[in-house]
C-alpha cells in the first residue's frame, strides 16, 4: 500500500505543517484557533513587538507567561521580554493565522 493509502486508512497520521515544523525544531506546537484569550495578557506584549515578531502573549500563571510564536528564528526575543516583563516565559509554535486573527482582534485601534 502507498502512503497516500495509510494515511486514508489512519495508520500513518497527517500532520499539520506547523506540527512538523514544532516537532523538527522542538518547539511544541498549539493550536489556539479556538482559544479564547483574555486581552489583558495578551496586550502584555506590545502591538509593535507582537507584530515586528510574529508573537502572542496567550496565557499566564503566577510568574509565567505562555507565548505564541510563528516562527523558530524569532526565540531571540524572549530573553528580551523576560527581562522588560518580569516573566519566565514558554515559547509554544502557533500558526500564522492563529496569529493574524489574534491580532486583528485584540489590538483594535
Amino acid at each position: 500500500m502507498d502512503l497516500f493509502g495509510n494515511i486514508k486508512k489512519g495508520v500513518i497520521k497527517m500532520y499539520k505543517p506547523n506540527q512538523l515544523y514544532g516537532d523538527f525544531f522542538k518547539i511544541p506546537f498549539l493550536d489556539i484557533s479556538n482559544y479564547e484569550l483574555d486581552k489583558n495578557i495578551t496586550k502584555l506584549i506590545p502591538k509593535n513587538i507582537a507584530e515586528k515578531y510574529k508573537i502572542i502573549a496567550i496565557d499566564k500563571f503566577a510568574q509565567i507567561l505562555t507565548i505564541g510564536i510563528t516562527e523558530k528564528r524569532n526565540k531571540n526575543i524572549i530573553p528580551i521580554l523576560e527581562e522588560q516583563l518580569k516573566y519566565k516565559i514558554i515559547p509554544f509554535l502557533i500558526s500564522l493565522t492563529d496569529w493574524t486573527n489574534i491580532i486583528q482582534t485584540v489590538y483594535i485601534n
